[in-house]
């Protein structure tokens, strides 16, 4: 409501006879009376709904432009009206407007000019450009725009205005100025308004303490109350993936529902109460005077009280005005329409366990479905993203601090596929897939395979099987066959496999016979000579494995697992026409540990036996066993030699 004076006040109360005025200033220039206006300013201010919007407010009228020095074009022109009181006029601003040259005509012959114009809220429509910082606030975003626009911000501290904004809103680039500042009315359960001065406003319903009786309408008329609101619906418009609070259905249910609100897109779980907040409580009646004595003190969101048909007054809500007379105008608000919503099929910020999620994402050209269902510490959550460049699928299984997860991703020249265990770092974790056109790759799962020269690689496995040179800018001397490898083809494919072979390469004049096993700097340390025929430092080969032969840097080390055997290296030889092994091992004799070392014959008759063993402190002896079980000891106990139980003397 316009800051009337009080005199004023006191005039419209107790008066009903009106002497109105009007007037039109454009720059220094003033219009009024009859010699310049050929029609009174009528004034249009409307909005459909109780929460969010920021209507236009439109002036038309005509006049007098006798000498044609009047010129309306590009000019912004400020209009008033007002009311003769005790012989001197109160002049009550309406507000200022500009209008398009189509909306400007000049009558020639009339000598006059038509003027159909809108307030400064048209300079807000335009795609939005502000190029702030984040995180930032409501308040701030929204004052940036009116810097932008040269429009004063009245209302610094408007509800929501310190709502914190941890990124851009989540938008299209064709949102407007005007749209954004609609939405961030919306979330404190304001409309925005350009004030009679010029500024922004943004606030909700303001009592005016105002009561319009019987006397001063032709016709009232009014619909049940809308309200009080006590639920709250965010969602998507053309989806179903509302979320509600509270979770279950309120009694006396009455929704408002905020559908693609840019600001909170991306926190409707987490934001919902704190809007919920500021438009819990908020109600309407819809209503219409009509014919009534305009004193053009009203705005949009006065609340006043009117006089009913038989007697009784109700509170209502002014959202729109529009002069029909020059005293008089029509009051009303819209019935609201608010989309219901089912609390059975949406979810709600007390029910997040169970939910099913569309999020749009304008600002980054993004669409994400989200299905969760969880129970306590454990469930399933599965989500798809599409951007113009890719599409991604991602299953999740969270079974307490047992993650695990699988994920495709498809874009325009490969698809990859990316298994992750993040409850047990022992298995497998971070396994990407690559398919694409040069081949499959795969990463920490670990296998690649790639064609022109042909690579397999486990890294960091180590497999490394390489034929090309300067295969991923290592060289060809790594090349290895394993599985079923054919080392001989005949014609009747009497074929000679072996499950782990190597051919026979030649790498810088040198044939690489069998298997090396050591570090891979080419074997070029030369802190050690070179050994017989090996070619190579022992610095670097630990093991040489080949057809005729195997050597072994230090020492062979057997049955660590402690296996309940005797032997662990056995020797084989055909002397004559008979088959014998020679066995080396851990023996017992006498529940005593020995080292032994027996030959059998290969059907596993004993030839002879050798056991080495201590019985106690000071003793060593040797068991020597024969064929057909002729057994003689040698020991010696505390320096005295024994044979056969014989004390030995020395001369």
């Amino acid at each position: 409501m316009y800051a009337a004076s009080t005199s004023y006040k006191n005039y419209i109360a107790s008066s009903r006879v009106r002497v109105p005025k009007s007037k039109i200033v454009v720059g220094n220039a003033t219009y009024t009376g009859q010699q310049y206006l050929k029609t009174y300013p009528k004034i249009s201010h409307s909005n459909s709904k109780m929460i969010g919007g920021f209507p236009a407010k439109s002036c038309e009228f005509e006049i007098y432009n006798l000498d044609g020095s009047i010129d309306l074009n590009g000019k912004e022109v400020s209009v008033y009206r007002g009311l003769e009181i005790n012989g001197s006029v109160t002049w009550i601003p309406l507000g200022l407007f500009t209008a398009k040259d189509e909306d400007i005509t000049n009558n020639k012959t009339a000598r006059s000019i038509s003027f159909k114009g809108t307030d400064r809220a048209v300079l807000f429509d335009c795609a939005y450009g502000g190029s702030l910082t984040y995180p930032t606030t409501l308040g701030a975003f929204v004052k940036e725009i009116c810097q932008r626009h040269g429009v004063a911000l009245e209302t610094a501290t408007f509800p929501m205005s310190t709502f914190k904004l941890t990124e851009a809103p989540n938008m299209n680039a064709s949102v407007t100025d005007r749209e954004l500042i609609s939405r961030a009315a919306e979330l404190g359960g304001c409309i925005a308004q350009i004030s009679r001065t010029g500024g922004l406003r943004i606030s909700k319903p303001v009592s005016t303490g105002i009561q319009i009786g019987k006397a001063r309408y032709k016709a009232v008329s009014k619909e049940p109350k809308f309200g009080v609101i006590n639920s709250l619906v965010f969602g998507h418009d053309g989806y179903d993936d509302d979320i509600t609070y509270p979770s279950t259905a309120p009694e006396n249910l009455c929704q408002w529902r905020i559908d693609d609100n840019p600001f909170i897109d991306k926190t409707r779980e987490s934001s919902i109460k704190t809007v919920a907040a500021q438009i819990f409580g908020m109600s309407i009646v819809p209503f219409q005077i009509t014919d009534c004595i305009d004193d053009y003190i009203f705005d949009l969101n006065d609340t006043i009280s009117v006089q009913d048909k038989d007697g009784t007054y109700f509170t209502a809500t002014v959202l729109q005005i529009e002069t029909t007379a020059r005293i008089k105008s029509k009051v009303s608000a819209e019935a609201q329409i608010v989309k219901k919503t089912d609390y059975k099929m949406a979810g709600s910020v007390m029910q997040t366990l169970k939910k099913v999620q569309l999020q749009v994402d304008h600002q980054n050209l993004s669409i994400q479905t989200l299905v969760q269902d969880m129970n306590g510490l454990s469930g399933e959550v599965s989500t798809l993203k599409q951007t113009a460049s890719s599409i991604q699928s991602k299953v999740t299984k969270i079974e307490g601090d047992y993650v695990t997860s699988s994920t495709i991703e498809q874009l325009s020249n490969e698809i990859n596929i990316r298994f992750d265990n993040l409850g047990s770092p022992s298995e497998l974790s971070n396994a990407t897939t690559t398919i694409n056109a040069q081949g499959i790759k795969i990463e920490d799962g670990n296998f690649s395979a790639e064609s022109s020269g042909f690579k397999a690689d486990l890294s960091p496995g180590y497999l490394q099987l390489y034929q090309a040179l300067n295969q991923a800018q290592e060289t060809n001397y790594k090349y290895l066959s394993v599985l079923d490898t054919v080392l001989y083809s005949t014609a009747v494919s009497a074929d000679w496999y072996a499950t782990f072979a190597s051919p026979e390469p030649t790498v810088s004049g040198n044939t690489a016979k069998g298997f090396r096993f050591g570090k891979s700097a080419e074997n070029a340390s030369l802190t050690r000579p070179v050994v017989n025929d090996l070619g190579y430092s022992w610095d670097t080969d630990y093991m040489l494995i080949e057809a005729d032969k195997t050597r072994i840097r230090q020492m062979v080390e057997t049955n660590e697992c402690l296996e309940n055997q005797f032997a662990g290296l056995l020797h084989h030889r055909k002397v004559g026409t008979v088959e014998y092994i020679a066995g080396f091992g851990i023996g017992v004799v006498d529940n005593n540990p020995s080292a032994a070392m027996e030959l059998l014959s290969v059907t596993g008759a004993r030839v002879a036996r050798l056991d080495v063993y201590s019985t106690g402190t000071g003793k060593a002896s040797l068991r020597l066993v024969g064929q057909g079980g002729y057994t003689t000891f040698i020991t010696v106990n505390n320096g005295v030699l024994y044979v056969g139980g014989k004390k030995i003397a020395f001369a």
